[in-house]
Protein backbone atom coordinates (compact mmCIF):
# COMPACT_ATOMS: atom_id res chain seq x y z
CA UNK A 1 0.00 0.00 0.00
CA UNK A 2 1.45 3.35 -1.07
CA UNK A 3 1.25 6.45 1.06
CA UNK A 4 -1.09 9.16 -0.20
CA UNK A 5 0.59 11.91 -2.21
CA UNK A 6 1.23 15.03 -0.15
CA UNK A 7 -0.72 18.21 -0.78
CA UNK A 8 1.29 20.18 -3.41
CA UNK A 9 0.74 23.42 -1.55
CA UNK A 10 2.26 21.91 1.55
CA UNK A 11 5.49 20.91 -0.24
CA UNK A 12 8.60 22.79 0.88
CA UNK A 13 9.77 25.53 -1.45
CA UNK A 14 12.90 24.74 -3.40
CA UNK A 15 15.27 27.29 -4.90
CA UNK A 16 16.32 27.29 -8.52
CA UNK A 17 19.94 26.81 -7.50
CA UNK A 18 19.03 23.71 -5.46
CA UNK A 19 17.81 21.98 -8.60
CA UNK A 20 21.45 21.44 -9.53
CA UNK A 21 21.49 18.93 -6.64
CA UNK A 22 18.52 17.06 -8.09
CA UNK A 23 19.01 13.28 -8.22
CA UNK A 24 17.01 11.29 -10.71
CA UNK A 25 17.43 8.20 -8.55
CA UNK A 26 16.31 9.70 -5.28
CA UNK A 27 13.64 12.14 -6.48
CA UNK A 28 12.18 10.45 -9.55
CA UNK A 29 8.46 11.06 -9.97
CA UNK A 30 8.38 13.38 -6.99
CA UNK A 31 7.00 16.84 -7.39
CA UNK A 32 8.73 19.94 -6.11
CA UNK A 33 7.53 23.43 -5.35
CA UNK A 34 9.13 26.68 -6.59
CA UNK A 35 8.12 30.28 -5.93
CA UNK A 36 9.42 33.21 -7.94
CA UNK A 37 8.80 36.11 -10.32
CA UNK A 38 7.82 35.45 -13.93
CA UNK A 39 10.45 36.96 -16.24
CA UNK A 40 8.85 35.75 -19.48
CA UNK A 41 5.83 33.79 -20.69
CA UNK A 42 6.16 31.96 -24.03
CA UNK A 43 2.84 30.61 -25.33
CA UNK A 44 2.97 27.19 -26.94
CA UNK A 45 1.63 25.96 -30.25
CA UNK A 46 -0.89 23.12 -30.56
CA UNK A 47 0.48 19.73 -31.60
CA UNK A 48 -1.84 16.91 -32.70
CA UNK A 49 -1.01 13.54 -31.07
CA UNK A 50 -2.53 10.05 -31.46
CA UNK A 51 -3.23 7.47 -28.74
CA UNK A 52 -2.15 4.28 -30.50
CA UNK A 53 -4.12 2.05 -28.10
CA UNK A 54 -7.42 3.63 -29.09
CA UNK A 55 -6.43 5.58 -32.22
CA UNK A 56 -7.86 8.63 -30.48
CA UNK A 57 -6.42 11.94 -31.59
CA UNK A 58 -5.99 14.82 -29.19
CA UNK A 59 -4.34 18.21 -29.24
CA UNK A 60 -1.44 18.89 -26.96
CA UNK A 61 -0.10 22.36 -26.14
CA UNK A 62 2.87 23.10 -23.93
CA UNK A 63 3.55 26.60 -22.64
CA UNK A 64 6.76 27.83 -21.04
CA UNK A 65 7.25 30.05 -18.01
CA UNK A 66 10.61 31.46 -17.01
CA UNK A 67 10.72 32.11 -13.27
CA UNK A 68 13.44 33.85 -11.24
CA UNK A 69 13.50 33.29 -7.45
CA UNK A 70 16.57 35.38 -6.73
CA UNK A 71 19.00 32.45 -6.93
CA UNK A 72 18.65 31.95 -10.68
CA UNK A 73 16.20 31.32 -13.46
CA UNK A 74 14.21 28.15 -14.15
CA UNK A 75 12.34 26.95 -17.21
CA UNK A 76 8.83 25.75 -16.35
CA UNK A 77 6.84 23.66 -18.86
CA UNK A 78 3.07 23.52 -18.35
CA UNK A 79 -0.14 22.68 -20.16
CA UNK A 80 -2.09 25.12 -18.01
CA UNK A 81 -3.77 27.56 -20.41
CA UNK A 82 -3.34 30.70 -18.36
CA UNK A 83 -1.29 33.54 -19.74
CA UNK A 84 0.85 35.26 -17.14
CA UNK A 85 2.42 38.69 -17.36
CA UNK A 86 6.07 39.29 -16.65
CA UNK A 87 6.41 40.53 -13.06
CA UNK A 88 3.75 38.23 -11.60
CA UNK A 89 4.67 36.15 -8.53
CA UNK A 90 3.77 32.48 -9.07
CA UNK A 91 3.92 29.28 -7.08
CA UNK A 92 4.79 26.32 -9.29
CA UNK A 93 4.48 22.60 -8.57
CA UNK A 94 5.95 20.13 -11.04
CA UNK A 95 8.42 17.38 -11.73
CA UNK A 96 12.12 18.18 -12.08
CA UNK A 97 13.85 16.82 -15.18
CA UNK A 98 17.46 16.57 -16.27
CA UNK A 99 18.57 18.29 -19.51
CA UNK A 100 22.03 18.79 -21.10
CA UNK A 101 22.02 22.21 -19.42
CA UNK A 102 20.14 23.38 -16.38
CA UNK A 103 17.39 21.19 -14.82
CA UNK A 104 13.83 22.18 -15.73
CA UNK A 105 10.38 21.60 -14.23
CA UNK A 106 7.85 19.75 -16.40
CA UNK A 107 4.16 18.87 -16.19
CA UNK A 108 3.80 21.83 -13.89
CA UNK A 109 0.78 23.62 -12.51
CA UNK A 110 0.94 27.09 -11.06
CA UNK A 111 -1.04 29.81 -9.39
CA UNK A 112 -0.52 33.55 -9.33
CA UNK A 113 0.30 34.67 -5.80
CA UNK A 114 0.73 38.40 -6.37
CA UNK A 115 2.66 41.07 -8.22
CA UNK A 116 6.34 41.78 -7.67
CA UNK A 117 7.33 45.29 -6.69
CA UNK A 118 10.15 45.23 -9.27
CA UNK A 119 11.53 42.99 -11.96
CA UNK A 120 14.64 40.95 -11.16
CA UNK A 121 17.89 42.68 -12.07
CA UNK A 122 19.11 41.46 -15.49
CA UNK A 123 22.49 39.79 -15.77
CA UNK A 124 24.93 41.94 -17.77
CA UNK A 125 26.38 39.98 -20.71
CA UNK A 126 29.40 41.07 -22.75
CA UNK A 127 30.74 39.95 -26.11
CA UNK A 128 33.21 37.59 -24.42
CA UNK A 129 30.56 35.84 -22.28
CA UNK A 130 27.61 35.97 -24.66
CA UNK A 131 27.68 32.27 -25.60
CA UNK A 132 27.65 30.17 -22.42
CA UNK A 133 25.13 27.69 -20.93
CA UNK A 134 25.38 29.37 -17.51
CA UNK A 135 23.01 32.10 -18.78
CA UNK A 136 20.26 29.61 -19.66
CA UNK A 137 16.79 30.68 -18.34
CA UNK A 138 18.25 33.89 -16.87
CA UNK A 139 17.08 37.43 -17.54
CA UNK A 140 20.00 39.11 -19.34
CA UNK A 141 20.93 42.51 -20.76
CA UNK A 142 23.39 43.10 -23.63
CA UNK A 143 24.30 45.51 -26.41
CA UNK A 144 24.69 44.56 -30.06
CA UNK A 145 24.21 45.58 -33.66
CA UNK A 146 20.82 45.17 -35.32
CA UNK A 147 21.29 43.29 -38.59
CA UNK A 148 17.65 42.98 -39.68
CA UNK A 149 14.04 42.80 -38.52
CA UNK A 150 11.99 39.81 -39.75
CA UNK A 151 8.28 39.16 -39.32
CA UNK A 152 6.04 36.11 -39.53
CA UNK A 153 2.38 35.50 -38.54
CA UNK A 154 3.17 34.72 -34.88
CA UNK A 155 6.26 36.70 -33.94
CA UNK A 156 8.76 39.39 -34.79
CA UNK A 157 12.40 38.35 -35.01
CA UNK A 158 15.32 40.70 -34.54
CA UNK A 159 18.61 39.41 -35.92
CA UNK A 160 21.40 40.78 -33.72
CA UNK A 161 25.15 40.51 -33.49
CA UNK A 162 27.20 40.75 -30.31
CA UNK A 163 30.91 40.48 -30.95
CA UNK A 164 31.20 37.69 -33.50
CA UNK A 165 28.01 35.91 -32.38
CA UNK A 166 24.82 36.28 -34.41
CA UNK A 167 21.54 35.34 -32.74
CA UNK A 168 17.79 35.94 -32.89
CA UNK A 169 15.60 37.78 -30.40
CA UNK A 170 11.88 36.88 -30.51
CA UNK A 171 9.06 39.29 -29.76
CA UNK A 172 5.50 37.85 -29.55
CA UNK A 173 3.03 39.18 -32.09
CA UNK A 174 0.67 40.47 -29.42
CA UNK A 175 3.47 42.63 -28.02
CA UNK A 176 3.37 44.78 -31.15
CA UNK A 177 6.26 46.39 -32.97
CA UNK A 178 5.93 49.95 -31.68
CA UNK A 179 8.96 51.97 -32.77
CA UNK A 180 11.07 48.98 -33.81
CA UNK A 181 10.40 49.51 -37.51
CA UNK A 182 12.05 52.93 -37.20
CA UNK A 183 15.39 51.43 -36.17
CA UNK A 184 17.61 51.00 -39.21
CA UNK A 185 19.82 47.94 -39.66
CA UNK A 186 23.32 48.74 -38.46
CA UNK A 187 22.10 50.59 -35.37
CA UNK A 188 23.51 49.76 -31.93
CA UNK A 189 20.74 48.63 -29.55
CA UNK A 190 20.47 47.36 -25.98
CA UNK A 191 18.16 44.38 -25.46
CA UNK A 192 16.77 42.76 -22.32
CA UNK A 193 15.24 39.29 -22.41
CA UNK A 194 15.34 35.71 -21.23
CA UNK A 195 18.30 33.68 -22.45
CA UNK A 196 17.57 30.22 -23.93
CA UNK A 197 20.73 28.19 -24.59
CA UNK A 198 20.79 25.61 -27.38
CA UNK A 199 23.44 22.96 -27.31
CA UNK A 200 23.62 22.46 -31.06
CA UNK A 201 25.83 21.56 -32.74
CA UNK A 202 26.82 24.25 -33.20
CA UNK A 203 25.94 25.83 -29.86
CA UNK A 204 23.74 28.93 -30.02
CA UNK A 205 21.12 30.78 -28.05
CA UNK A 206 17.85 32.62 -28.48
CA UNK A 207 16.56 35.63 -26.60
CA UNK A 208 12.89 35.99 -25.65
CA UNK A 209 11.72 39.61 -25.43
CA UNK A 210 8.59 40.67 -23.55
CA UNK A 211 7.71 43.98 -25.23
CA UNK A 212 9.16 46.55 -27.66
CA UNK A 213 10.44 48.36 -24.56
CA UNK A 214 13.04 45.61 -24.19
CA UNK A 215 14.83 47.12 -27.22
CA UNK A 216 16.51 50.50 -26.64
CA UNK A 217 18.30 52.43 -29.40
CA UNK A 218 21.84 53.35 -28.34
CA UNK A 219 23.12 54.87 -31.60
CA UNK A 220 21.36 55.03 -34.94
CA UNK A 221 23.00 53.57 -38.01
CA UNK A 222 24.57 56.16 -40.28
CA UNK A 223 22.49 57.00 -43.31
CA UNK A 224 25.42 56.06 -45.53
CA UNK A 225 25.79 52.30 -45.23
CA UNK A 226 27.72 49.62 -47.06
CA UNK A 227 24.57 48.95 -49.04
CA UNK A 228 24.50 52.56 -50.21
CA UNK A 229 28.20 52.30 -51.03
CA UNK A 230 27.60 49.17 -53.10
CA UNK A 231 24.71 50.83 -54.94
CA UNK A 232 26.78 53.95 -55.53
CA UNK A 233 29.70 51.86 -56.81
CA UNK A 234 27.37 50.07 -59.20
CA UNK A 235 25.92 53.39 -60.39
CA UNK A 236 29.42 54.85 -60.70
CA UNK A 237 30.60 51.80 -62.64
CA UNK A 238 27.60 52.06 -64.96
CA UNK A 239 28.18 55.80 -65.36
CA UNK A 240 31.88 55.27 -66.09
CA UNK A 241 31.03 52.50 -68.52
CA UNK A 242 28.43 54.71 -70.19
CA UNK A 243 30.85 57.64 -70.32
CA UNK A 244 33.58 55.44 -71.77
CA UNK A 245 31.16 54.03 -74.34
CA UNK A 246 29.99 57.56 -75.20
CA UNK A 247 33.60 58.74 -75.49
CA UNK A 248 34.46 55.79 -77.73
CA UNK A 249 31.37 56.40 -79.85
CA UNK A 250 32.16 60.11 -80.07
CA UNK A 251 35.79 59.43 -80.99
CA UNK A 252 34.70 56.86 -83.55
CA UNK A 253 32.15 59.28 -84.99
CA UNK A 254 34.76 62.04 -85.19
CA UNK A 255 37.22 59.65 -86.84
CA UNK A 256 34.55 58.65 -89.32
CA UNK A 257 33.68 62.28 -89.99
CA UNK A 258 37.35 63.18 -90.37
CA UNK A 259 37.92 60.20 -92.64
CA UNK A 260 34.84 61.16 -94.65
CA UNK A 261 36.26 64.67 -95.07
CA UNK A 262 39.63 63.27 -96.13
CA UNK A 263 37.95 60.86 -98.54
CA UNK A 264 35.88 63.65 -100.02
CA UNK A 265 38.92 65.90 -100.36
CA UNK A 266 40.80 63.06 -102.04
CA UNK A 267 37.87 62.37 -104.34
CA UNK A 268 37.45 66.03 -105.29
CA UNK A 269 41.20 66.40 -105.84
CA UNK A 270 41.31 63.26 -107.97
CA UNK A 271 38.26 64.26 -110.01
CA UNK A 272 39.46 67.83 -110.54
CA UNK A 273 42.86 66.57 -111.60
CA UNK A 274 41.43 64.07 -114.03
CA UNK A 275 38.71 66.26 -115.53
CA UNK A 276 40.75 69.47 -115.70
CA UNK A 277 44.03 67.92 -116.79
CA UNK A 278 42.40 65.69 -119.36
CA UNK A 279 40.30 68.57 -120.68
CA UNK A 280 43.17 71.05 -120.66
CA UNK A 281 45.45 68.55 -122.36
CA UNK A 282 42.92 68.09 -125.15
CA UNK A 283 42.40 71.84 -125.44
CA UNK A 284 46.16 72.41 -125.54
CA UNK A 285 46.53 69.86 -128.33
CA UNK A 286 43.77 71.54 -130.33
CA UNK A 287 45.33 74.97 -129.82
CA UNK A 288 48.68 73.60 -130.96
CA UNK A 289 46.92 72.28 -134.07
CA UNK A 290 45.40 75.74 -134.62
CA UNK A 291 48.85 77.31 -134.38
CA UNK A 292 50.33 74.76 -136.77
CA UNK A 293 47.62 75.01 -139.45
CA UNK A 294 46.49 78.63 -139.19
CA UNK A 295 48.68 79.89 -142.09
CA UNK A 296 48.41 77.00 -144.51
CA UNK A 297 44.89 75.71 -143.72
CA UNK A 298 42.56 78.22 -142.07
CA UNK A 299 39.62 75.79 -142.33
CA UNK A 300 41.50 73.09 -140.41
CA UNK A 301 42.57 75.66 -137.84
CA UNK A 302 38.97 76.81 -137.43
CA UNK A 303 37.86 73.18 -136.97
CA UNK A 304 40.49 72.66 -134.27
CA UNK A 305 39.41 75.90 -132.58
CA UNK A 306 35.77 74.73 -132.58
CA UNK A 307 36.82 71.44 -131.02
CA UNK A 308 38.82 73.31 -128.37
CA UNK A 309 35.76 75.41 -127.53
CA UNK A 310 33.59 72.27 -127.26
CA UNK A 311 36.17 70.62 -125.04
CA UNK A 312 36.35 73.73 -122.85
CA UNK A 313 32.58 73.73 -122.31
CA UNK A 314 32.65 69.97 -121.70
CA UNK A 315 35.49 70.34 -119.16
CA UNK A 316 33.63 73.07 -117.29
CA UNK A 317 30.50 70.90 -117.06
CA UNK A 318 32.50 67.80 -116.08
CA UNK A 319 34.30 69.77 -113.36
CA UNK A 320 30.96 70.90 -111.93
CA UNK A 321 29.61 67.35 -112.03
CA UNK A 322 32.78 65.96 -110.43
CA UNK A 323 32.60 68.38 -107.50
CA UNK A 324 28.90 67.56 -107.00
CA UNK A 325 29.61 63.81 -107.44
CA UNK A 326 27.17 63.54 -110.35
CA UNK A 327 27.22 61.00 -113.14
CA UNK A 328 29.31 62.12 -116.10
CA UNK A 329 27.35 63.56 -119.02
CA UNK A 330 29.36 61.20 -121.26
CA UNK A 331 27.04 58.36 -120.14
CA UNK A 332 23.76 60.15 -120.76
CA UNK A 333 23.32 58.47 -124.17
CA UNK A 334 26.33 56.12 -124.44
CA UNK A 335 27.83 53.11 -122.75
CA UNK A 336 31.44 52.91 -121.58
CA UNK A 337 32.87 52.01 -125.00
CA UNK A 338 30.93 54.80 -126.71
CA UNK A 339 31.98 57.37 -124.09
CA UNK A 340 35.65 56.40 -124.44
CA UNK A 341 35.38 56.60 -128.25
CA UNK A 342 33.77 60.06 -128.33
CA UNK A 343 36.09 61.62 -125.77
CA UNK A 344 39.21 60.09 -127.34
CA UNK A 345 38.12 61.49 -130.72
CA UNK A 346 37.67 64.97 -129.26
CA UNK A 347 41.07 64.92 -127.54
CA UNK A 348 43.03 63.70 -130.58
CA UNK A 349 41.30 65.30 -133.55
CA UNK A 350 43.86 67.11 -135.68
CA UNK A 351 46.83 65.77 -133.65
CA UNK A 352 47.83 62.92 -135.95
CA UNK A 353 47.37 60.38 -133.16
CA UNK A 354 45.18 57.39 -134.01
CA UNK A 355 43.30 56.04 -130.95
CA UNK A 356 41.60 52.67 -131.35
CA UNK A 357 38.93 51.28 -129.01
CA UNK A 358 38.26 47.51 -129.15
CA UNK A 359 35.67 45.50 -127.25
CA UNK A 360 35.85 41.78 -126.47
CA UNK A 361 33.17 39.66 -124.88
CA UNK A 362 29.56 40.67 -124.27
CA UNK A 363 29.42 44.44 -123.72
CA UNK A 364 26.79 45.63 -121.23
CA UNK A 365 26.03 48.52 -118.98
CA UNK A 366 27.90 48.31 -115.69
CA UNK A 367 27.40 49.79 -112.29
CA UNK A 368 27.62 53.59 -112.51
CA UNK A 369 30.65 53.68 -110.21
CA UNK A 370 32.55 51.13 -112.32
CA UNK A 371 31.77 52.95 -115.58
CA UNK A 372 32.76 56.31 -114.08
CA UNK A 373 36.12 55.11 -112.73
CA UNK A 374 37.02 53.11 -115.85
CA UNK A 375 36.23 56.14 -118.03
CA UNK A 376 38.50 58.35 -115.91
CA UNK A 377 41.24 55.71 -115.90
CA UNK A 378 41.07 55.37 -119.69
CA UNK A 379 41.15 59.13 -120.26
CA UNK A 380 44.02 59.54 -117.77
CA UNK A 381 46.02 56.88 -119.60
CA UNK A 382 45.22 58.59 -122.92
CA UNK A 383 46.25 61.99 -121.49
CA UNK A 384 49.56 60.60 -120.23
CA UNK A 385 50.28 59.06 -123.63
CA UNK A 386 49.51 62.32 -125.44
CA UNK A 387 51.57 64.45 -123.03
CA UNK A 388 54.60 62.28 -122.32
CA UNK A 389 55.10 59.38 -124.73
CA UNK A 390 55.03 60.97 -128.20
CA UNK A 391 52.95 58.00 -129.35
CA UNK A 392 51.34 57.93 -132.79
CA UNK A 393 49.03 54.97 -132.10
CA UNK A 394 47.05 54.37 -128.90
CA UNK A 395 44.86 51.29 -128.37
CA UNK A 396 42.15 50.84 -125.74
CA UNK A 397 40.69 47.38 -125.18
CA UNK A 398 37.56 46.68 -123.11
CA UNK A 399 37.40 42.97 -122.26
CA UNK A 400 34.09 41.79 -120.74
CA UNK A 401 33.98 38.55 -118.76
CA UNK A 402 31.04 37.09 -116.79
CA UNK A 403 32.53 38.22 -113.47
CA UNK A 404 35.00 40.96 -114.45
CA UNK A 405 35.81 43.70 -116.91
CA UNK A 406 39.29 44.75 -118.00
CA UNK A 407 40.56 47.97 -119.58
CA UNK A 408 43.89 47.73 -121.39
CA UNK A 409 45.59 50.86 -122.79
CA UNK A 410 48.79 50.57 -124.84
CA UNK A 411 50.78 52.93 -127.07
CA UNK A 412 53.88 52.91 -129.26
CA UNK A 413 55.55 55.80 -127.47
CA UNK A 414 58.88 56.16 -125.73
CA UNK A 415 57.86 54.48 -122.48
CA UNK A 416 59.47 55.68 -119.25
CA UNK A 417 63.16 56.23 -118.64
CA UNK A 418 63.10 54.40 -115.30
CA UNK A 419 60.11 52.17 -115.98
CA UNK A 420 56.91 52.45 -113.96
CA UNK A 421 58.87 52.79 -110.71
CA UNK A 422 60.06 56.17 -111.91
CA UNK A 423 56.50 57.49 -111.66
CA UNK A 424 55.41 55.70 -108.46
CA UNK A 425 54.32 58.05 -105.71
CA UNK A 426 55.25 61.22 -107.59
CA UNK A 427 52.81 61.21 -110.47
CA UNK A 428 49.37 62.28 -109.32
CA UNK A 429 47.67 60.75 -112.36
CA UNK A 430 49.02 57.25 -111.77
CA UNK A 431 48.34 57.61 -108.05
CA UNK A 432 44.75 58.53 -108.91
CA UNK A 433 44.48 55.43 -111.11
CA UNK A 434 45.71 53.25 -108.24
CA UNK A 435 43.18 54.81 -105.86
CA UNK A 436 40.33 54.25 -108.30
CA UNK A 437 41.34 50.61 -108.83
CA UNK A 438 41.60 50.05 -105.08
CA UNK A 439 38.15 51.58 -104.63
CA UNK A 440 36.75 49.06 -107.13
CA UNK A 441 38.66 46.15 -105.57
CA UNK A 442 40.54 45.52 -108.82
CA UNK A 443 44.06 44.83 -110.07
CA UNK A 444 46.33 47.45 -111.67
CA UNK A 445 49.35 46.60 -113.85
CA UNK A 446 51.68 48.86 -115.82
CA UNK A 447 54.66 48.10 -118.04
CA UNK A 448 56.58 51.06 -119.45
CA UNK A 449 60.11 50.03 -120.44
CA UNK A 450 62.18 52.77 -122.12
CA UNK A 451 61.64 52.81 -125.91
CA UNK A 452 59.06 49.99 -125.77
CA UNK A 453 55.88 51.99 -125.28
CA UNK A 454 53.51 51.82 -122.33
CA UNK A 455 51.11 49.01 -121.40
CA UNK A 456 48.48 49.66 -118.71
CA UNK A 457 45.92 47.09 -117.55
CA UNK A 458 43.08 47.41 -115.04
CA UNK A 459 40.80 44.49 -114.10
CA UNK A 460 37.84 44.93 -111.76
CA UNK A 461 35.16 42.46 -110.57
CA UNK A 462 31.54 42.93 -111.64
CA UNK A 463 28.25 41.34 -110.61
CA UNK A 464 25.46 40.92 -113.13
CA UNK A 465 22.06 42.08 -111.88
CA UNK A 466 18.58 40.92 -112.86
CA UNK A 467 17.28 42.51 -116.07
CA UNK A 468 20.76 43.55 -117.17
CA UNK A 469 20.98 43.99 -120.95
CA UNK A 470 23.61 41.81 -122.64
CA UNK A 471 24.68 42.63 -126.20
CA UNK A 472 25.63 40.00 -128.81
CA UNK A 473 28.96 38.34 -128.09
CA UNK A 474 31.03 39.87 -130.90
CA UNK A 475 34.22 41.89 -131.03
CA UNK A 476 33.94 45.58 -131.89
CA UNK A 477 36.52 48.17 -132.82
CA UNK A 478 36.32 51.86 -133.54
CA UNK A 479 38.87 54.03 -135.27
CA UNK A 480 38.80 57.73 -134.60
CA UNK A 481 40.66 59.13 -137.57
Amino acid sequence: VLDAAPDPVSLPTRTSRSLYNYSADGEANRRIRIRGVVTCYVPGHPVELTDFTSTTKFRHMRHVLYVDDGTGGTRIETEQAQQVRAGAIVEVVGFPAVTPGKPIVTNAVFRVAGEAAAQPTPLQVSATTVLTPDHDAALVHMQGNLLSLLTNPTERILVLKVGETVFEADLPEEAGIRGLDQIRPGSVVAVTGVYSYRWGPPPSFRLFLRSPGDVVLISAAPWWTMGHTAVMLVILALACGGAAAWARATASRKRQQYQAVLNERTRVGRELHDTLEQGLTGIALQLEAVSATLQRSPDAARQSLDVAQQMLRYSIEETRRSVMDLRSQAFESRDLAGALTDLARQMTVGTGVEPRIDVEGSPRRLDASIEHHLLRIGLEALTNSLKHSGARAITMLLRFRPDSVALVVSDDGCGLEHGPEGMRGSHFGLQGIRERVDKLGGVFQIDAAPGAGTYLSVTVPIHRTAGEAVFPRVAHSWRTN
